[in-house]
């Protein structure tokens, strides 16, 4: 018997990844996972490469003030990491297999690009999200 569920949610995942292939993220190593989503839930039998592994991405290394680290974040991170955790957190048709299994991947992956955790510190966190916008002279 076919299974409608099923073919919904590969549906589900084909459409995001549609929408998503204008992305990148600043970490080839999530890049790379992607493209083995996208392989998977497409069920091709090559590999693909949807999400450039190469992304010439330059972002300032981490600012550390008194307690705080401040880290500059690629958009594009900042929107997987928004999919991927829905994803992983909220998405109520998950199951067991490999599409689940590199969803939590990505997801874990990202949250350590997006946020700059220390090590061997176990105290709460307070993430705090800013925007700076720098305006640039008319010419």
């Amino acid at each position: 018997m076919f299974d409608f569920k099923e073919r919904e949610r590969i549906s589900f995942y084909q459409n995001m990844l549609y929408g998503l292939e204008n992305y990148c993220s600043s970490n080839d190593e999530v890049n790379q996972l992607l493209n083995e989503l996208y392989q998977e839930v497409f069920k091709l039998k090559y590999k693909v490469n949807k999400f450039k592994t190469d992304c010439d991405i330059e972002l300032k290394k981490d600012v550390k003030r008194g307690k705080s680290i401040i880290r500059e974040v690629y958009i594009g991170d900042l929107i997987l990491n928004t999919i991927f955790a829905f994803l992983h957190e909220t998405v109520s048709f998950n199951k067991k297999d490999k599409i689940t299994d590199l969803i939590s991947k990505i997801y874990n992956k990202l949250d350590t690009v997006v946020y700059p955790y220390q090590k061997d510190n176990d105290s709460d966190i307070d993430v705090k999200n800013y925007v700076e916008l720098i305006y640039e002279e008319d010419k």
